[in-house]
């Protein structure tokens, strides 16, 4: 190999471990229903419960980022990437962490996407540029992006989700309060709704797609400035043709004892039974 050639692949070489950054390895004693937080700017928060009363965190740390913050007080977990001050550009840090499946979380990011499974305390999940997914949960969620879509499978009875220009896609068991909110992405649920709960879902541009079991009972209004509003039920009435602006289609099914709210300005609007 001659010189020339050396020179490059030690440069290359050089260059590959700056982008790997730091790698991150970090465990601590945690109570089995204590509080996580976790903040992180640019890059990815992979979270995920398991049996054990540990939290452990794994990843890269990226070079232009002072520290990462790991402290475990009276029952709280902080983990919080820590960036160089006066530093215009941030590196991405990719945090894998590891938490008892009963503790409540709490996650923020900037330009990160965020990935969480097997948790399930209550669970609150916030990105501005990213997407947002969730599997678990058995108390109360909710899950944000500005950007990005938020994609959450959970058997909590309360569901918040809401996304600016991205979808929102939830998949419930029985909920009892669910509230979805998109600009301009569209909103899709498919699960049961509890006796005198709420769904209620709203977007301004997007589609609503709302899928229910046959025996579902609650008090329906639909609404819509342009868009079709439709149902797949048995004897639900259907929308008048003849309204071109500002239009609604209200039913009951069963005996009306929850509610069910869906209202688009520009886009279609379903309820459906599976």
């Amino acid at each position: 190999m001659n010189v020339k050639k050396t020179v490059v692949l030690l440069l290359s070489l050089a260059a590959m471990a700056i982008w790997a950054g730091t790698p991150i390895s970090e465990s601590a004693a945690a109570k089995p229903d204590g509080l996580v937080t976790i903040e992180n700017i640019l890059g990815s928060v992979t979270v995920e419960g398991w049996s054990k009363n540990e939290v452990a965190v794994s990843g890269t740390l990226g070079d232009k980022n002072e520290d990462l913050v790991f402290k475990v007080m009276n029952g709280r977990t902080r983990i919080e990437v820590k960036p160089l001050k006066h530093e215009r550009y941030q590196e991405r840090t990719d945090l894998v962490v590891k938490v008892p499946a009963g503790s409540t979380l709490e996650v923020e990011a900037v330009a990160a996407d965020i990935e969480v499974k097997n948790v399930m305390g209550d669970i609150d999940l916030a990105t501005v540029s990213g997407k947002v997914t969730l599997e678990g949960g058995s108390r109360e969620v909710d899950a944000a992006s500005v950007s990005g879509e938020v994609r959450v499978t959970s058997a909590a009875p309360e569901i918040r989700a809401a996304s600016v220009s991205g979808s929102v896609l939830v998949q419930g068991d029985t909920v009892r309060r669910l509230e979805i909110e998109t600009v301009s992405g569209k909103i899709g649920f498919e699960g049961a709704l509890a006796r005198n709960g709420l769904i209620s879902a709203e977007t301004v541009s997007g589609s609503i797609t709302l899928t229910l079991p046959p025996d579902t009972s609650a008090d329906v209004d639909m609404e819509s400035f342009s868009g079709h509003l439709s149902s797949s039920f048995p004897g639900t009435p259907l929308m008048d043709e003849s309204d071109h602006m500002g239009r609604e289609l209200s039913f009951q099914l069963g005996t009306g004892d929850a509610r069910i709210d869906a209202e688009s300005f520009s886009g279609r609007v379903q309820v459906n039974t599976r």
